[in-house]
């Protein structure tokens, strides 16, 4: 399982980038081998009305299946 995590508009240390990834490698560590690769894009979007907001993207490729958004 390969996994691609991207963060923008955000500064994060190597520890915190580290951490995220062992989370969601133990998230889906039973579906390790169902799933060939894990793209997570962590947008921070800025709103007049709310502030800042967090958006996450996450898109699943699974063998011999179209890729899940």
């Amino acid at each position: 399982m390969k996994l691609k995590l991207t963060v923008k508009n955000k500064i994060i240390n190597a520890s915190e980038k580290m951490s995220l990834l062992k989370l969601i490698k133990s998230q889906l560590a039973k579906h390790a081998l169902n799933i060939r690769k894990v793209e997570i894009q962590i947008n921070d979007l800025s709103s007049d009305r709310l502030g800042t907001l967090q958006q996450c993207k996450i898109n699943i490729l699974l063998p011999g299946l179209p890729v899940l958004t």
